[in-house]
């Protein structure tokens, strides 16, 4: 699973080493080590990856496509395992949030339903 709220560039960056980067200051530090301490330990407990990067733009090529390409090349996730889900949470949850600034609650808000669905719970 992969949440991408804003991305890199169109060459990819160096993989990342954290559950949750932010090369651009568009999280608070805070949230950011709050959000890669809550992502390593549902990774240990449940085996399932999320990382959450922000990046400054995709160049020319198109979001969902800089994406699989992110996947194969950081080797995220599970060899035979495709648990994403982001479409909706970023539409319902994420977007919104970032219309009005509130750039923290976007990511932490949208982090929570990933985990609820990964963690075998229905989202709302």
């Amino acid at each position: 699973m992969f949440l991408f709220l804003a991305s890199s560039f169109a060459q990819l960056p160096v993989t990342p080493t954290e559950c949750a980067t932010d090369t651009q200051g568009f999280l608070s530090e805070p949230t950011r080590q709050a959000l890669n301490t809550q992502l390593t330990a549902f990774e240990k407990t449940s085996g399932h990856q999320i990382l959450v990067w922000v990046g400054t733009t995709t160049g020319e090529t198109p979001l969902e496509e800089w994406t699989v390409r992110a996947f194969q090349t950081w080797r995220v996730g599970r060899n035979g395992l495709d648990d994403g889900l982001a479409s909706r949470v970023l539409r319902e949850t994420v977007l919104p949030r970032l219309k009005t600034d509130n750039y923290d609650a976007a990511v932490t808000e949208g982090v929570g339903p990933i985990l609820t669905v990964l963690g075998g719970k229905p989202l709302a």
